[in-house]
Formats: structure tokens, sequence, C-alpha cells
């Protein structure tokens, strides 16, 4: 099982499959299973019209799953991913998180 942490976030699982109480199986790129947040990398090929429809149907998914799914491109990664770091954490804060230390 492969581990992330940054920016003061919790541990995530990387590229883990989530299984969705509708039974649904998403692999999003990281979660935090205990907090039902994913997030997703949207990067060039997902302005293709087929991607979209697939990234609308990922996003349904996972809403009808009681989870929290944060879309971040790469403008989120600029400046260190401080957009991305504060949208995940704003994620995992209304899912019950909170910071330690």
């Amino acid at each position: 099982m492969e581990r992330w942490g940054y920016g003061g976030l919790p541990d995530a699982e990387l590229n883990m499959p989530v299984v969705l109480v509708t039974g649904i199986v998403r692999q999003p790129d990281i979660s935090y299973p205990e907090y039902r947040v994913a997030v997703e990398y949207d990067g060039e090929g997902h302005s293709d019209p087929a991607q979209v429809l697939r990234d609308i149907s990922r996003d349904e998914d996972f809403a009808s799953g009681d989870w929290i799914l944060v879309r971040i491109a790469r403008t989120h990664m600029e400046n260190d991913a401080r957009a991305a770091v504060r949208k995940v954490r704003l994620a995992l804060l209304a899912r019950g998180w909170r910071p330690t230390g």
C-alpha cells in the first residue's frame, strides 16, 4: 500500500480502489477513506469531450457514495501546490479531520 502526505495533510492512499456505498468501485489518484475524501488530478486529457463525460460520471459516483471529490488542475499545483493543499484541507476539515501539532 503506497502512502502520501504533503503540506501538513494526513497520510493518504495512492491509487487504491475505493468501494463506494453504491457498490461502484473507483480508483482515485489520492484518497482518505477514513474521511471519505478523494482527490483527482485532471490533466490536459480531461478536456476531451469523451473524458469530460467520464469525469462527470466519476463525480456523480463519488457524490452518490457520500464522498467529497476534490478536483485538482495544473494551476492548483503552482506555488508549492498551496491551492491544491488548501482545497484538500477544506474537504478534510468538512469531514471532521483536525490537524495535529
